[in-house]
């Protein structure tokens, strides 16, 4: 991360908002780049403070933040490490700049990064934070009063996806379009009781312990909703099934395994044994997967969602379509290894 200057924060507009938080200014405000929807600063300040500074994006609004300051509580009171949100002087839990841009600060938790090269013992711990996640907010009956529309909405997509499948130019692109629709009509998440659930539990949002080296805990419940635990699981097993950047397939049964051992660990009742639970998660990999094969597909035509890498790719269309035949890839894989179980 590069340190900003003064000049370079003024323009960001990052000095009203510092302004209207801390009384002391930070030493330093260096930029995260680990992000592709909020903006991102982590603050150092003289008496060795961490905080992050975020503006959100405009898709989010004050009740984001209100969702996260329950949801955080709730985590806390139940010995869970989670990031708490800091009032500003005035003691309001968030700030809109002159600009009309949302921001909120937040506790920093020290940690490392997900490996791109996880251990055995690391895929237990990351199955077991989410099996621990999910017991916590079992119990919490609070409702999130700011939503994604059709989030997870596998249903939309494909409704979507069929309207606009005429756009879709390409020969193999339509093909692909069609494997997915005609898989859809048949996939269906395991039964569950709903329930409170992260919404977007990827490695990417999981902190690991410096010295265990295993995982601590999540951030970014921006996505926090009632719905199913396995669209959870079936999107963590997803994350581990392709590399950062989810445009290479490498799904390992392996990994599935060790992911469901660590969820087990922490929450027995959700399968009654680990044959059963593996069948379980594959079949919820094969309906999250699927949907983001879709949401790719959508965004080939509609070019605006998805951020995307212009060192490795030279547009959007490209990067995506990467990224939906590495989930295709990913769908087919869990396919195969459950029809010969």
């Amino acid at each position: 991360m590069t340190l900003l200057t003064n000049t370079e924060l003024d323009e960001l507009g990052v000095c009203e908002v510092v302004s209207a938080y801390f009384v002391e200014p930070p030493r330093h405000v260096k930029p995260c780049d680990d992000g592709i929807i909020n903006t991102t600063y982590l603050l150092q300040f003289n008496d060795g403070r961490q905080c992050i500074l975020q503006q959100l994006n405009t898709l989010f609004d004050e009740a984001t933040v209100t969702d996260f300051q329950a949801v955080s509580t709730h985590l806390a009171q139940r010995g869970r490490i989670v990031q708490r949100l800091i009032p500003t002087i005035g003691n309001k839990p968030c700030y809109r700049d002159s600009a009309g841009n949302l921001w909120r600060a937040l506790s920093y938790i020290a940690g490392t990064e997900a490996p791109e090269h996880m251990t055995e013992s690391q895929l237990v711990s990351v199955g077991k934070l989410l099996g621990g996640l999910h017991e916590s907010l079992s119990s919490f009956t609070y409702k999130p009063t700011f939503t994604i529309p059709n989030f997870h909405d596998t249903g939309f997509y494909a409704r979507t996806l069929g309207t606009i499948r005429k756009q879709v130019l390409d020969p193999a692109l339509q093909r692909m379009a069609d494997d997915c629709l005609a898989a859809h009509t048949y996939l269906e998440l395991p039964p569950a009781p709903m329930q409170l659930i992260h919404g977007d539990p990827r490695t990417t949002n999981i902190v690991f312990d410096t010295h265990t080296e295993l995982a601590s805990c999540y951030i970014d419940f921006d996505t926090l909703m009632y719905g199913s635990p396995w669209v959870d699981i079936g999107d963590l097993i997803r994350s581990i099934s392709g590399n950062s950047d989810q445009t290479q397939e490498k799904f390992s049964i392996g990994s599935v395994q060790a992911i469901m051992q660590g969820y087990i660990l922490a929450r027995p009742q959700i399968a009654p044994a680990h044959e059963e639970a593996l069948r379980l998660s594959l079949t919820s990999l094969q309906v999250i997967s699927i949907e983001l094969t879709i949401r790719f597909l959508i965004d080939t035509v509609q070019d605006y969602y998805f951020g995307w890498d212009n060192t490795l790719f030279q547009s959007r269309k490209d990067n995506n379509i990467a990224r939906a035949n590495a989930q295709l890839a990913i769908y087919r894989k869990a396919t195969e290894y459950l029809s010969g179980i």
